[in-house]
């Protein structure tokens, strides 16, 4: 009866634990979702601080909506797009590393796809140029980190609450198997040799 009670009370706590985890993505998908260091619309530059050296995230932004205008378009783009970044005040060219991979991110609010990562060297003022041909009309954000490093933190949290899940059910199977045998084998009267 300790063990059906012990492996009942196991499977409740994976089960808390693994709605724990998969809240947890869900607040970190949304953070995901509005973690944009900075956003440049097709044929513009923005100036930005780079808080830290490390890698940044160039993403376009293929349906969107950034201060009440409305982005609809393919993920992918035409050619004619490049992206420039450049360190402030000295000029110097920061490189942006395509992406072979099709990476996608997709919510409510807004889908993205990856385009490429930019090594930032150093902290401090950077400008990002979007150079589009005439009459694109695209927005583009700037996430801090790789797209491993997100996917890999989304895609851990939600194995992990799964995983916590499906232990959790099968500890209250064992559980509930026991207390059954368990009541079954006090319900029978013990039983009597008749010895003639």
């Amino acid at each position: 009866m300790k063990k059906a009670v012990l492996f009942c009370t196991l499977g409740v706590v994976c089960w808390i634990l693994a709605a724990f985890l998969i809240v947890r993505f869900v607040r970190v998908l949304r953070e995901e979702v509005n973690s944009n260091v900075v956003m440049v619309e097709a044929g513009h530059s923005v100036v930005f601080s780079a808080e830290g050296a490390g890698q940044y995230t160039l993403w376009h932004n293929y349906r969107d909506v950034v201060e009440g205008k409305t982005f609809h378009s393919a993920p992918e783009l035409s050619s004619g797009f490049t992206f420039e970044l450049r360190g402030l005040p000295s000029g110097n060219l920061v490189p942006l590393v395509t992406s072979h991979a099709d990476t996608r991110y997709s919510s409510s609010q807004v889908s993205k796809k990856g385009l490429g990562t930019f090594v930032i060297p150093i902290s401090g003022d950077y400008e990002l140029t979007a150079i589009a041909p005439a009459g694109e009309s695209r927005m583009f954000s700037l996430s801090r980190g790789s797209f491993m490093s997100v996917f890999g933190k989304l895609f851990g949290m939600m194995g992990a609450g799964v995983f916590l899940f499906i232990i959790g059910g099968l500890f209250l199977i064992f559980g509930i198997v026991m207390f059954i045998v368990g009541s079954n084998s006090k319900a029978q009267p013990p039983l009597s040799i008749d010895v003639t």
